[in-house]
């Protein structure tokens, strides 16, 4: 369909991160069919800091038999742990650059939110998507609109609407788009569940003076009640024919390091990004006061290897960049303090 804005990863990772589970998504690998064989084209690997939230993915594609670079995802989130912020670089002409950035806006009363998307260009960052979600009673999503920026105007694009049943489990969405000034339904999903309460199956209809089945998703689940596997597969003529495929794999959060009081809630210190990195990095955190901080770069005998910053600095979310050009190749370890709480990360430089 033209014109679709290709935002997979971005509804996705919306999704994963609204899962209270203990198991959190590590790796998803994607291929397509081709004949009668599968074949590798992308890939995403999941970074999340020590309370479980999500901090970073990677996007691979997959060219002359190996993994490479295109893009980077890094969360960024508010005093109320909501993602407030999504940056997006791109690997082009073997340097990393701006490409995307999603900015989100909350109502007071949180039954809605908001993310406009800005793409870079040589005059600053230009609009391009703008989406508004709803939800129900129940903090599930009830509706989203998604608009395109076009002639310095917001325009209509897409809407749309989802059920659920009586164990609160999406039933079914629905997809509107907006043409010749009126809004016509584009296509419906049905979730199906089994037993356990898990979508093994999802049936995607078009329109078209009736419904009309188009597609499938063919779902696998592990022990642990977790996706492992997605196959995608077309209906033409009384024949399913696989499309694409997608592959999960896990981490465990056993041992999620939560606040045991709330002194021990004044700071958050993220994972350095890019990691592993040459010979530039930047290191975030966040401080729910001002606070007089001191981060600190260690190597692996414990010494310290420089001071990277010892200062006050401001309420929110900070970060700071750090240059190893005098460093040599290996593993490092970060120390953010204020006053008694410290916390540390590894890191490691590649030149």
């Amino acid at each position: 369909m033209p014109g679709v804005p290709k935002l997979f990863p971005l509804i996705l990772i919306i999704l994963l991160n609204l899962s209270a589970q203990s198991f959190k998504l590590s790796e998803a690998i994607y291929s397509y069919w081709s004949d009668g064989n599968w074949v590798l084209s992308s890939r995403n690997i999941f970074e999340y800091d020590v309370y479980g939230n999500i901090s970073g993915m990677n996007y691979n594609i997959r060219s002359d038999g190996s993994w490479s670079d295109y893009m980077k995802y890094e969360y960024h989130y508010d005093t109320d742990e909501r993602i407030s912020l999504i940056e997006i670089i791109q690997f082009s002409d073997n340097v990393w650059k701006d490409y995307m950035k999603i900015d989100f806006f909350y109502s007071p009363e949180s039954s809605e939110y908001e993310t406009v998307t800005t793409l870079r260009s040589s005059s600053g960052w230009d609009n391009y998507v703008r989406s508004t979600y709803s939800v129900n009673e129940n903090g599930k999503l009830a509706s989203s609109k998604t608009d395109l920026w076009s002639d310095s105007l917001w325009t209509d694009y897409s809407r749309m609407e989802y059920t659920y049943n009586g164990a609160g489990e999406t039933e079914e969405y629905f997809q509107y788009l907006w043409e010749d000034s009126t809004w016509n339904i584009y296509f419906r999903f049905d979730y199906l569940y089994n037993a356990q309460g898990l979508n093994y199956l999802s049936n995607m209809y078009t329109w078209s003076d009736s419904w009309n089945l188009e597609g499938r998703d063919d779902n696998s689940f592990d022990e642990n009640k977790n996706m492992i596997l997605s196959i995608t597969q077309s209906y033409t003529d009384g024949n399913w024919t696989n499309q694409s495929k997608s592959e999960y794999s896990y981490i465990e959060f056993t041992g999620l390091t939560e606040p045991s009081s709330p002194l021990a809630a004044e700071i958050e210190l993220y994972q350095n990004y890019p990691n592993p990195f040459n010979p530039e990095t930047e290191i975030s955190f966040f401080l729910k006061k001002d606070s007089f901080i001191s981060l600190d770069l260690f190597n692996t005998s414990g010494q310290l290897i420089k001071t990277v910053f010892n200062g006050k600095q401001p309420a929110g979310h900070q970060r700071i960049k750090i240059d190893a050009s005098d460093l040599e190749s290996g593993i490092y370890f970060y120390t953010l303090r204020s006053g008694n709480d410290i916390i540390t990360k590894k890191m490691t430089l590649i030149k």
